[in-house]
């Protein structure tokens, strides 16, 4: 099963997210836009995981900490238009910490560095007229409370991602 772990937002985080898009949509930005539902961000990417088990042992063994997070700008990666988060101590201890017990657990996990960010599309054609800190200006002005970390399954249905929640890790 693939696999991941993501720290999912607050309702109305996610509606702002949802209103960018929206945004987006509206000054012609076209591409694959992700679900509302799918929106969060991932601090460990795992693959492919014969069993979760040993995953959910390290999730529950690393506390994580109570985050107040800020997105920064709108950022493209190749075709990928993103909504980065700005560079926190607190969660980047947390990640830190999560990536070495998973190793320590011979859990292999993709190790490219940590570059808070959510996908908001991918294949991203955005007209040159665009005008993304515009449109990511109310996005940016609120704080991020987040709670919890979970461990998420990806499964594709009709070619689109589906997550489905596997454990769940409380902020202390």
């Amino acid at each position: 099963m693939r696999l991941f772990i993501a720290i999912p937002f607050d309702t109305q985080t996610t509606d702002a997210l949802a209103a960018v898009q929206r945004a987006c949509r509206a000054e012609g930005i076209t591409g694959n836009y992700t679900r509302r539902e799918n929106l969060h961000l991932t601090v460990a990417f795992l693959g492919e995981v014969r069993d979760p088990r040993p995953v959910v042992s390290v999730l529950q063994s690393v506390p994580l900490p109570a985050l107040t997070l800020s997105f920064r700008k709108p950022s493209l990666f190749r075709d990928i238009l993103v909504a980065e988060l700005a560079r926190d101590a607190s969660l980047e201890q947390y990640t830190k910490s999560l990536r070495h017990a998973l190793g320590s657990a011979g859990i292999d996990y993709d190790r490219k560095p940590f570059c808070p960010h959510v996908t908001l599309i991918r294949r991203a054609n955005i007209p040159q007229t665009a005008d993304l800190s515009a449109l990511f200006s109310q996005l940016c002005s609120s704080p991020v409370n987040c709670t919890r970390s979970q461990l998420m399954r990806t499964n594709f249905i009709d070619g689109r991602p589906t997550y489905t929640c596997l454990a769940v890790q409380e902020s202390e």
